[in-house]
């Protein structure tokens, strides 16, 4: 789930590692937005990856979720594990 409508999860796909899950979301009305996404309960950690699907840092948890903030029509890759 998402917290935003503005913000659509594009893809899911496996890790080309094998080693998790990757979504590619992307922020769809041209505002910043700070959104709180969760995937049920099977990620216990999330990394915002580069679109090769390299670790650039770790994002926070909340207890609803993962938050991360996107620019105006922004494209994000995520790695969950």
């Amino acid at each position: 789930s998402i917290s935003d409508a503005n913000i659509i999860c594009e893809t899911i796909k496996l890790a080309e590692n094998g080693e998790g899950l990757i979504l590619r979301m992307y922020e769809a009305y041209g505002r910043q937005t700070s959104a709180v996404w969760s995937y049920g309960n099977t990620a216990q950690r999330a990394f915002e990856c580069d679109m090769m699907e390299n670790k650039m840092c770790e994002l926070p948890q909340t207890h609803d979720g993962f938050n991360a903030t996107f620019m105006p029509y922004e494209i994000k890759t995520f790695l969950l594990v």
